[in-house]
């Protein structure tokens, strides 16, 4: 199902969009560029993802994905196949909508797959305490990332426009709730995976909450 996705991809310019982050190089858009036969383009490109590290295939489905502008059935196969390296976007792993015209994989995910209103209040009443005592950047930014809950340049957004740890927390917490059904258990389990007192406790906190609210 993945090598069949391919095929609907423009080689050359998937190519280019791993050249923006390393993940391939100048050689790798000559050969695609150069090859005559569009199939043998693609099973480079196959060949290439397959490749992959885990951040570098995040990269591909979460901003290189995303330009290519293709159909529903592309998007889906790309969401719920496991890949190369068994990665996949999870906040569309247990249902992928029909969109009539879809261009963008997170507005398409995101739009039918918000936030539960129940994890929604929780972080919202909490939201004070999170933004003073979380602190993003132990582990809990890359673990969101690795786990496909925020983009790259969501990630590297709050780094490069906050200058302190609450304002990285606020933001984060602000973006949360657009990420997905499943961002709220991921951010706990980020919290959880910190392994710091401070974290501990509130990802307890926010668990018992959610569970006391239903």
């Amino acid at each position: 199902a993945y090598f069949k996705a391919c095929d609907e991809l423009d080689a050359v310019e998937c190519m280019h969009g791993l050249c923006s982050e390393d993940y391939a190089d100048d050689d790798d858009v000559d050969r695609v560029s150069s090859e005559a036969d569009r199939g043998e383009a693609i099973k480079i490109l196959y060949t290439k993802l397959t490749k992959l590290p885990d951040e570098g295939l995040c990269h591909f489905v979460q901003e290189v994905l995303p330009a290519q502008k293709k159909t529903q059935v592309l998007l889906r196969t790309f969401h719920t196949c496991p890949g190369p390296r068994k990665c996949r976007l999870k906040s569309a792993q247990a249902h992928t909508p029909d969109m009539e015209s879809a261009c963008d994989v997170r507005t398409a995910v995101d739009t039918s797959m918000q936030m539960s209103d129940l994890h929604r209040s929780v972080l919202l009443q909490c939201y004070v305490e999170l933004k003073s005592s979380v602190n993003v950047e132990d582990h809990v930014l890359d673990y969101l990332y690795s786990n496909f809950v925020i983009s790259k340049s969501l990630r590297d957004r709050i780094r490069s426009d906050c200058t302190t740890a609450e304002s990285k927390a606020g933001m984060l917490l602000d973006e949360l709730p657009s990420c997905g059904a499943s961002a709220f258990r991921e951010f706990v389990d980020a919290l959880i995976a910190s392994k710091t007192s401070v974290h501990q406790k509130l990802a307890k906190k926010l668990m018992d909450m959610a569970k006391n609210s239903t």
